[in-house]
């Protein structure tokens, strides 16, 4: 086997591992009820196509630092 046949050949072996995850490795593998749900994502001609032509962002400032939002329980 030529080098870059076996470079391909590990590299494939190293992304069924990532994929696969068999030692549970990953960093949500151990979080308890997790399921993963498709999001569905409208064609590319729906999206909104925003620009900053000023770059306002750069001239942006931070209001908030530090701070929890969301509803008490």
């Amino acid at each position: 086997m030529t080098p870059g046949g076996l470079l391909a050949a590990l590299f494939l072996l190293l992304a069924l591992y990532c994929g696969i995850d068999p030692l549970k490795h990953s960093s949500i593998a151990n979080f308890p009820e997790f399921e993963a749900h498709l999001v569905e994502m409208p064609p590319w001609s729906e999206v909104p196509a925003a620009k900053d032509d000023r770059n306002l962002l750069q001239k942006a400032e931070i209001k908030f630092l530090n701070q929890v939002q969301g509803r008490r329980a």
